[in-house]
């Protein structure tokens, strides 16, 4: 009988705990503006950009180099003339004459 009491205890608290939120929760949400939220948080903060960084600059990197197209005999004669230029140097071994 005691276990049922404490019980019925328990679950009365426990509703009048969860009833005290939601009306707290309803209150709150009934003032919140989440469009005006939303351009305060995020569409305010952007600034215009000037003329000048509006025009597009190209970077050269490792992987998009000036050279966006090379004939393939050209690039072949290149390789070959940048061996043959690395193999007439002297090895580390050779002296000097």
């Amino acid at each position: 009988m005691k276990a049922l009491l404490l019980v019925v205890v328990f679950v009365v608290a426990v509703y009048i705990y969860t009833s005290i939120r939601n009306k707290k929760n309803r209150i709150h949400t009934q003032n919140i503006d989440t469009v005006n939220e939303f351009r305060k948080r995020y569409l305010e903060k952007r600034t215009r950009k000037t003329d000048e960084e509006k025009e597009y600059i190209q970077y050269t990197t490792k992987y998009n180099s000036s050279i966006d197209f090379i004939d393939k005999d050209e690039f072949i004669q290149e390789v070959q003339d940048t061996k043959s230029k690395l193999s007439e140097r002297p090895s580390k071994h050779q002296k000097f004459t």
